[in-house]
């Protein structure tokens, strides 16, 4: 029987420092208009896309990276509840052009929104939905310069608004720099020399997938890490409402998928069974998921699967 996410859904699990803070606040509605009387990062037409068929201290000198390490994550999910989704393909800076696509109805369809040919958005690193069901933040890289920028909507996509000062606040990884973590409070080294997924819940708890397959937590803002539990085959890692799921792709004789985890936010909890096995057609590196109150997604091959009830049954 698996374990069911639970605590209250925030309004941004990795974002809190950012958001939460009062300078924002007073300084949001000014944001805002000039965001939208700029006319910054226009969408095109909304189209239909079809549904998916180490040590504690952070200074300590760490290991080359591994001839075998798994591959960073070539997607970002994040669902808001039961129904409503979001989701890309990461790609790569400058050759890459951002798509958002948003579901509502439990990730039978999905609509996309081209944030590279109308906002000039390449490669993304972070992908959070926030308040409500057509509400998302979004770090993606310029295309012009390969320089992260923070855009949001509120409208379902159909509109868009940017906030660049923003970055210095959030949770996210550079790709050319994976031996470095950005954080609330600035950039910090990470526990490995390459991070490939990382999954936060707020300004101070996150948690990092190394290249050779190893979780690491913080509770203090990525100050310090500790190392976690060993999950054999880990491939992907993303947050709940008040810990991680983690993707194990380790081959098994009776699972042609994955197994999913659910690791909590304190140091020193224990990986526990979400799902002993998941079908999928995945290769490896083609996997996101994101719980929250409601349920679990996992987005893995070319299929969206949910669970309602902690893992037991998916459709």
């Amino acid at each position: 029987m698996g374990k069911s996410p639970k605590g209250r859904e925030n309004r941004s699990r990795w974002l809190v420092a950012a958001v939460a803070i009062a300078v924002f606040v007073a300084v949001d509605v000014a944001l805002v208009f000039v965001a939208t009387s700029s006319g910054s990062l226009p969408v095109s037409t909304v189209v239909p896309i079809s549904p998916s068929a180490a040590s504690d201290d952070a200074s300590t000198p760490i290991d080359a990276v591994d001839a075998a390490a798994i591959a960073p994550s070539s997607r970002l999910l994040t669902a808001w509840d039961a129904s409503s989704a979001w989701r890309l393909d990461v790609g790569s800076c400058p050759e890459s052009d951002v798509v958002v696509e948003h579901s509502v109805d439990g990730g039978r369809t999905w609509d996309g929104y081209d944030l590279g040919a109308n906002g000039g958005l390449s490669s993304a690193t972070a992908l959070q939905a926030i308040d409500d069901a057509r509400s998302v933040i979004l770090i993606a890289f310029a295309t012009a310069d390969c320089a992260p920028s923070w855009v949001e909507s509120s409208t379902a996509g159909s509109s868009w608004a940017s906030y660049p000062g923003r970055t210095s606040t959030a949770w996210f990884i550079t790709p050319s720099n994976r031996a470095v973590v950005q954080t609330p409070t600035g950039p910090l080294p990470a526990p490995c020399a390459a991070v490939v997924g990382l999954a936060s819940i707020d300004a101070g708890k996150a948690a990092a997938l190394c290249s050779d397959g190893q979780v690491h937590r913080t509770d203090d803002g990525g100050v310090s890490w500790t190392l976690s539990p060993t999950i054999a085959g880990a491939a992907a890692i993303g947050s709940t409402v008040d810990g991680y799921l983690v993707a194990s792709t380790e081959t098994r004789a009776a699972c042609q998928g994955i197994s999913i985890f659910e690791l909590g936010s304190s140091r020193d909890g224990t990986p526990e069974p979400v799902t002993d096995c998941l079908a999928s057609d995945t290769t490896g590196d083609d996997i996101a998921l994101s719980g929250n109150i409601s349920a679990i997604w996992v987005w893995a091959g070319t299929s969206v699967l949910r669970s309602r009830d902690g893992g037991s049954t998916w459709q």
